[in-house]
């Protein structure tokens, strides 16, 4: 082989090299690229699902409308003959208050006085309590009460309503929440 000949085989090794590199480095650049867009698209993504959540939620929040007197009475009607039922331990009555969902999760009435008793004390055995206000949701009536647990800790809670195909309200939900260690 000639000088001149291992001359152009060099440059052609070295044109090869160089281009591999190059090729290599084009390469990294674009999968560079590729994770950077990857990681906007994904900061994006997460950032429109928080928005819709938020949007979501917004939608969801109950349009607040007055209950009207004879709907609101009735509620609180439930809700009294229901406490007084449980502090006569007439475990039957508390229960035909329940709405079918409900007996649906509690099949019979000592297996819902058990669960109000251990996980709803302050609604089994209030000390006292008071009506505060009622709205028509989306979902139904619902009447909030201020309980004073025999501890003394004041609960809101609040109250909702399933209206039966008759007309007949019915407990669908209690939801209790402790108000900031307040005790009377």
């Amino acid at each position: 082989m000639t000088q001149y000949q291992s001359r152009a085989i060099a440059k052609r090794s070295n044109s090869a090299v160089a281009a591999a590199k190059a090729q290599k480095a084009a390469h990294e650049g674009l999968v560079r690229f590729a994770l950077t867009v990857l990681a906007a698209l994904a900061a994006l993504s997460f950032a429109l699902a928080f928005a819709l959540t938020d949007q979501a939620r917004a939608q969801e929040q109950p349009q607040i409308v007055e209950v009207p007197g004879e709907t609101a009475q009735s509620m609180r009607n439930i809700i009294t003959a229901q406490i007084d039922a449980f502090r006569s331990n007439d475990a039957e009555a508390a229960y035909a208050f329940a709405s079918p969902s409900i007996k649906m999760q509690f099949p019979s009435a000592t297996q819902f006085i058990s669960m109000v008793q251990s996980g709803y004390p302050a609604v089994y055995s209030p000390q006292s309590y008071e009506f505060v206000g009622s709205a028509l949701t989306p979902r139904g009536p619902a009447q909030r009460v201020e309980f004073v647990a025999e501890d003394g800790q004041v609960w809101g809670g609040l109250y909702t309503f399933f209206e039966g195909s008759d007309g007949e309200l019915s407990i669908s939900g209690v939801f209790l929440r402790r108000e900031n260690a307040r005790q009377i």
